[in-house]
């Protein structure tokens, strides 16, 4: 089974499920569909794990300094890898600190 699973990011999760799981890891950039389906036709997993994520540069808080990296690897990254696994039948699991950035719900 370890040879049909993808880890994608090789930050502190991603490196500890990949010792404890024994399967490929991927420190790939996604910057749009077509990344993702290269990385799935070099890899051709049944299943993706994806860590990749921006959780600040020193800490959390560093998420609201670069809003659009934050954005990006933790909203976007996980939508395209979706449509991704949707197209070529694979399973996803996502997992995620939620870090975006300060927001005001009472607006």
């Amino acid at each position: 089974m370890k040879n049909k699973i993808l880890i994608l990011g090789k930050g502190f999760i991603g490196e500890r499920l990949q010792e404890e799981l024994g399967c490929a890891i991927s420190t790939e950039k996604i910057y749009s569909l077509q990344d993702a389906q290269d990385i799935i036709k070099k890899y051709k997993p049944k299943i993706i794990i994806n860590c990749i994520g921006s959780t600040g540069k020193n800490n959390v808080d560093d998420c609201e300094l670069d809003k659009d990296k934050t954005l990006f690897a933790n909203t976007f990254v996980p939508i395209i890898l979706a449509e991704a696994a949707i197209r070529n039948n694979i399973k996803l699991v996502h997992i995620s600190s939620g870090c975006i950035y300060k927001f005001d719900y009472s607006k």
